[in-house]
């Protein structure tokens, strides 16, 4: 290969790795899911600058996905994918963190005319 295995381990694209890869730290599912919040600011693009409820939701969900510490990060890839279904179905996202009155206002969202 291009790398030797001693290299492999610490091999990233600039941009795209988590900071426990830059600073050479053991690195896990975090580490892919912090990839795929940088993936989700990439195709989102002015979504993200969004005003309104949407744009705030979709801001958080990517920032809690790309957060600095791994452990500030969501449990899991599957519960940052479940998060994006409910941005998508408007159902409250666990990103926000909102509480009752956020709850409210997405069921708003949802069904404002009945």
């Amino acid at each position: 290969g291009l790398v030797d295995d001693d290299q492999a381990a610490s091999a990233y694209s600039p941009g795209w790795a988590s900071p426990e890869q830059t600073r050479n730290d053991p690195v896990g599912p975090a580490s892919d899911q912090y990839q795929l919040g940088q993936l989700l600011v990439r195709l989102a693009g002015d979504r993200l600058d969004a005003p309104g409820q949407a744009g705030r939701e979709l801001r958080a969900i990517s920032a809690k996905a790309r957060a600095e510490q791994p452990e500030d990060r969501y449990e899991a890839v599957a519960a940052f994918g479940a998060d994006l279904q409910r941005w998508l179905d408007r159902e409250p996202v666990q990103a926000m963190r909102g509480g009752w009155a956020y709850a409210l206002r997405c069921a708003v969202h949802r069904r404002p005319y009945t």
